[in-house]
């Protein structure tokens, strides 16, 4: 495991505190896991005296955990660390044609994260796949173009396949059409689905040209912050 620390004296809502940040790739974790090995930067910010001591009388933990926003103040220089946040040892973002085509939907309009604006969203899709927003604007271009599917599915426990209801749909006219055809199955609401394969070939494609670009990346923060697995 490369897990390492740095601590800074802070004021933290008023109080004198010690922010103590942990930082690293837990390859043993991801090992006994069976999962991959990922970046992780976490805070712990507790309670000190007026010199950042902390003892038995001050030992109070006021915060804890993702605190990105407190640790770019106290250490703005771990700005490219931060941002790798959850990303795998070779730089891949978790689920990264899966939950890309999701930000893509939100950036179309046809799906929702937090309330966010589509210039937010684009931006939140940008971040994920490392790219810019105009990259992301001809991405959701070619995803909106992509044809789907709509399926029926069988009735519980039947040994039918799903069968093809509506083909060369659009996404956004796709997702139209299923959000109406479930509307009157009162009984089974989610009785037919949208086969997306195209449109998550299309995020797959840009995903396979990326990786070089994050792996790369990946491997300058792990030399610069010294967190390779030896």
């Amino acid at each position: 495991m490369k897990q390492k620390t740095v601590q800074k004296n802070i004021r933290y809502g008023g109080d004198y505190c010690k922010m103590i940040v942990n930082y690293g790739i837990d390859f043993d974790f991801a090992r006994k896991n069976n999962q991959a090995p990922y970046f992780s930067i976490t805070a712990d910010i507790y309670k000190a005296n007026k010199s950042g001591a902390i003892d038995k009388r001050y030992r109070d933990n006021l915060a804890g955990g993702c605190l990105h926003d407190e640790i770019l103040k106290a250490f703005p220089k771990m700005a490219d660390l931060v941002s790798f946040h959850l990303r795998h040892a070779d730089g891949s973002p978790g689920l990264a044609v899966e939950n890309g085509l999701f930000m893509v939907e939100c950036c179309l309009g046809l799906n929702t994260w937090n309330n966010f604006t589509v210039e937010r969203c684009q931006q939140w899709t940008a971040d994920h796949f490392m790219c810019s927003v105009p990259e992301v604007l001809e991405l959701c271009e070619q995803v909106a173009a992509a044809k789907c599917t709509i399926f029926s599915r069988p009735p519980k426990g039947s040994e039918l396949a799903p069968m093809p209801v509506f083909t060369g749909l659009g996404l956004a006219d796709a997702q139209a059409k299923v959000k109406e055809l479930n509307a009157e199955m009162l009984n089974t609401p989610k009785f037919y689905y949208i086969d997306k394969s195209e449109a998550k070939a299309v995020v797959s494609e840009l995903v396979n040209e990326l990786r070089p670009k994050w792996e790369a990346a990946a491997d300058i923060l792990i030399q610069k912050y010294d967190l390779g697995e030896k």
